[in-house]
């Protein structure tokens, strides 16, 4: 998928195995990336704050190609408001709160990436993966722009779902579930 939106959103799509094989932070830039990669699916996440930053390269993606399915994004609040003009654009909507397990299924997964039994949120996710690399919670807060209570609650929360006791067994137990929260290996040549 071709996507355009923050690092963090980015991050988090990837954290869910989707398979994002290009990105930019800039909507404009999406017609001719998409001219060029032939994605299979656009995601725009979009702030809802300029419609026309939005529009014009959405006409435009759907000028190249009727048949590229194209998803945007939006605010919860907005997306009644935005529905109607996106759908004369062929265009798919999704609210910005949906869980993780819905992102899963509506943008679908990398190749050979199962759905866990254990459903972890997206922001869950993301906080694991932060802690496989070893940062703290005051770390793990601040990258996140979350409070460092916050992250407790969430590492708090997977501790419960799966039954484990330290940050260690949590990461370990999220990997073996088939999340993606370890981090990759760097090829050195």
């Amino acid at each position: 998928m071709l996507v355009s939106a923050s690092p963090l959103v980015i991050e988090g799509l990837r954290s869910l195995g989707c398979d994002v094989i290009a990105s930019t932070g800039f909507p404009v830039q999406l017609p001719p990336l998409a001219a060029r990669l032939l994605p299979d699916l656009v995601l725009l996440h979009a702030d809802g704050r300029s419609r026309d930053d939005v529009l014009l390269p959405l006409r435009r993606l759907r000028a190249q190609s009727r048949a590229l399915r194209v998803v945007v994004m939006l605010p919860t609040s907005l997306v009644p408001s935005w529905l109607g003009v996106l759908e004369t654009i062929s265009c798919e909507v999704m609210p910005h709160d949906c869980d993780a397990a819905t992102l899963r299924s509506e943008l679908g997964t990398a190749p050979g990436a199962a759905a866990p039994e254990i459903p972890l949120s997206a922001r869950e996710i993301q906080v694991l993966a932060l802690v496989a690399l070893g940062l703290t919670n005051r770390a793990i807060a601040s990258r996140l722009s979350l409070s460092e209570y916050t992250v407790k609650n969430y590492l708090k929360h997977v501790h419960e779902k799966f039954g484990v006791h330290s940050r260690t067994q949590a990461v370990t137990a999220a990997a073996l579930a088939g999340y993606p929260v370890m981090p990759k290996p760097v090829a050195t040549a």
